[in-house]
């Protein structure tokens, strides 16, 4: 009786080959995929020559023949496939969320965009914007799997559960030299040496996400994105053209140590979904008279104004950021000591645009112009934050001025949000004990303070 190359009852990917094989080297393997037969001369069965291509749920019924006359047949045999489904959850934060998804058809626009609040729909060339009478317009009609999109939200939106067909993670996604929106239609979380390697990655190309960055040093990617994972969108800056295969032959263990957008010493954190456009930064830290410094000695953060728009993480020996924001704002930077404590002068700007900043051979330099022009580090201005009661309260600015505060946890999640203060204060009696930054956005600067709720 034949045999198959894949067990029956198993789900395989669209487009998968089924081989069938029979020890005798003279048999003849009939079959057929419409339930009738093989055994029937007359009906619809097929000569077995080349793999059969499943393009949907398919039974195969097939027999082995030997003569001209199916003189001598082998007993019937039934091999069942169904197509691997996938099963995906998309819930955005108010603001801006890179997303993808791993399914072999398309996602209608309209669909993603069934939430009143989803207000914008990116990819690399098209687009899509709510009209409050027309609803979404413009040229973004699906989402494919090979692509990343941005999607902008007003307010956090419901959970949206979608399932179809799932797509074949194996196959190959071409991109372009430059900047490419690549999708990560892999069911599941990888770091990022794993997820590329079966892709020839060059030395020097970048992959960007929302919670950090990685560029090929030729062996290695140094990165401060810590994971891949599905449903998620990255940028691909590749120094030529080719393929990307994303590595299907291991079972990951890979998690993230490092939350995005909080700095490990000083009060300061940043909402990752505020702005859709990331300037990646490669650093390093040096003296007036050009010569490097001990990154490692140093925190820097990135601020536009008075709001911090990113902060450096130390990764073999470069300082590497994610900046956020929007095109051609003015960009400075803030160098103090790893404690936190003192803050070193310096002068460095850059116009953001969504361009890598420096690399890991040639990282931009932040000169410190004066290693005795020294302060105090403090990002708190005139304001004072405490926990009276349950109750967090200001100091130092009227509650009518104050635009917004929130409040996150130490892993960079923010747990309240807040546009209308009242006198009494914000009540935090939902929080649990523990140590808490604080965002306060009042007559046109940000203050950070780091509280306590014991």
């Amino acid at each position: 009786a034949p045999k198959s190359s894949r067990a029956s009852g198993t789900a395989v990917y669209l487009g998968t080959k089924i081989e069938l094989t029979t020890e005798s080297k003279d048999a003849v393997i009939y079959f057929s995929t419409d339930g009738s037969c093989p055994c029937d001369e007359d009906g619809t069965r097929r000569k077995y020559t080349v793999p059969i291509i499943i393009n949907e749920d398919t039974k195969i019924l097939a027999m082995a023949s030997v003569g001209n006359n199916d003189d001598d047949v082998s007993e019937i045999v039934e091999f069942n496939y169904t197509l691997k489904h996938a099963d995906m959850e998309f819930q955005m934060e108010e603001g801006w969320t890179w997303i993808s998804h791993n399914f072999e058809n398309g996602i209608s626009a309209s669909a993603l965009a069934a939430d009143e609040g989803v207000s914008r729909i990116l990819s690399q060339t098209k687009e899509v914007i709510r009209d409050p009478e027309l609803g979404m317009v413009g040229t973004l009609n699906e989402l494919s799997a090979v692509e990343s999109y941005k999607v902008e939200v007003t307010a956090a939106t419901s959970l949206l559960r979608l399932s179809d067909i799932a797509r074949n993670p194996a196959t190959p996604i071409g991109i372009d030299a430059g900047w490419n929106w690549i999708g990560y239609p892999i069911g599941q979380t990888m770091s990022v040496d794993e997820a590329f390697a079966t892709t020839a990655a060059e030395t020097l190309d970048v992959i960007v996400g929302q919670e950090g960055f990685a560029q090929f040093d030729g062996e290695k990617w140094v990165s401060t994105l810590e994971t891949m994972s599905p449903g998620m969108g990255y940028m691909y800056q590749s120094q030529s053209a080719k393929d990307i295969i994303y590595n299907t032959s291991i079972v990951s263990t890979a998690s993230a140590m490092y939350a995005a957008g909080i700095s490990k010493n000083l009060p300061l954190v940043l909402d990752i979904h505020k702005y859709g456009q990331i300037m990646p930064v490669i650093a390093t830290i040096s003296n007036a008279d050009g010569s490097n410094l001990d990154n490692e000695d140093y925190q820097v953060a990135a601020f536009c104004g008075s709001e911090c728009r990113g902060i450096g993480r130390v990764v073999d020996g470069l300082v590497m950021m994610n900046v956020y924001g929007n095109i051609d704002d003015n960009i400075t930077f803030q160098v103090s000591d790893t404690d936190g404590e003192r803050r070193f002068s310096n002068t460095t700007t850059l116009n953001f645009s969504e361009t890598v900043v420096g690399d890991i051979f040639n990282p931009y330099s932040i000169t410190i112009s004066n290693t005795t022009d020294i302060t105090d580090v403090k990002y708190s201005g005139s304001i004072e934050v405490e926990v009276v009661n349950e109750m967090l309260k200001f100091k130092g600015i009227n509650t009518d001025d104050i635009e917004l505060v929130e409040v996150y946890d130490l892993n960079g999640t923010r747990l309240l949000r807040e546009t209308n203060v009242p006198k009494s204060g914000i009540r935090v009696s939902t929080l649990i004990d523990g140590v808490y930054i604080v965002i306060v956005n009042g007559n046109g600067e940000y203050t950070y303070h780091k509280i306590a709720i014991r």
